[in-house]
């Protein structure tokens, strides 16, 4: 279980998250709330690329001694334009551990495959938006993380990845608005 306690974050003069309290039991949970309510920011925060300006956030006991490792798709993290799909691919191998057999699939049964050799900012959103997924999908870790994972994207791949998130194990944390995946717990902001 993650557990957020008045936990509040700011970015220079707007408050994104103020006070929020809200726990994440195990199992998949969707957070929901208007444009701008913080939930992008929040998975941020719970993922430590971003710190509260107040508050904790707590992980269980077991968690802890697990070593808390989180999967984030989000366009709030924007690669660098210059590298390609197969390039960042790459460096998310060399960074992480991750499963190859997961990779090669996802990749062909995504249509990935026409685009790894394309520089990531000449390809379109939907493009992007399944690289991302698919990283997080790839990477090992008990924690997956995923902000909008259909936007853009064309319904072939929705199906291919909706069917690998289903049948994925980890906890999972999810923002979507488009009521794709169903969930065990609900949190709104």
């Amino acid at each position: 279980m993650i557990k957020c306690k008045n936990i509040s974050k700011s970015f220079g003069k707007n408050e994104v998250i103020s006070n929020l309290s809200v726990d994440f039991p195990v199992g998949s949970t969707l957070v929901s709330g208007a444009n701008g309510s913080g939930k992008s920011t929040l998975l941020l925060l719970i993922a430590g690329i971003e710190s509260p300006d107040s508050g904790a956030i707590i992980f269980s006991a077991q968690e802890k001694r697990n070593k808390i490792n989180s999967s984030i798709s989000t366009d709030s993290i924007v690669p660098p334009d210059v590298f390609t799909l197969n390039e960042l691919f790459k460096l998310q191998k060399a960074f992480n551990e991750t499963n190859d057999k997961l990779f090669e699939s996802l990749v062909f049964e995504t249509n990935l495959d026409r685009f790894l050799d394309c520089k990531i900012g000449n390809v379109s959103t939907g493009t992007k938006k399944k690289f991302s997924v698919v990283c997080a999908l790839i990477k090992n870790s008990n924690l997956l993380m995923l902000d909008e994972p259909f936007n853009g994207v064309d319904n072939h791949s929705i199906e291919v990845l909706k069917e690998v998130i289903l049948n994925d194990k980890r906890d999972k944390i999810i923002v979507e608005h488009q009521n794709v995946l169903p969930f065990n717990h609900l949190v709104s902001l």
